[in-house]
């Protein structure tokens, strides 16, 4: 996991399957702009997926219209998502797949 402190996103991680994910965290300390957002947006298109990380739940209308923002609260569980195995059917015995 990379952290910076430049143009480029905040964190940039790889997924098990190789993606490579960029988080942008927005603390409200600069007040956003549509000039900024689109220039930090401009970045982050380079990579296989990205999202807003939002300090202030408050400030998360003004990142809505570009791309997914979470707040802290579900954070972790996005990036739970990222390392997860996916479901796969075709594993499953068949007794979780029968209706009782």
């Amino acid at each position: 996991m990379t952290t910076n402190l430049t143009k480029e996103p905040d964190v940039v991680f790889k997924t098990s399957d190789n993606r490579t994910i960029a988080v942008e965290v927005e603390t409200g300390i600069k007040k956003p702009t549509e000039e900024r957002i689109l220039k930090k947006v401009s970045v982050l298109q380079k990579y296989d997926e990205w999202f807003f990380v939002v300090t202030n739940f408050e400030s998360q209308g003004l990142y809505e219209k570009y791309r997914e923002v979470l707040t802290r609260i579900k954070l972790a569980e996005k990036i739970d998502s990222y390392f997860q195995a996916p479901d796969n059917p075709e594993s499953k015995t068949e007794s979780e797949t029968s209706p009782d």
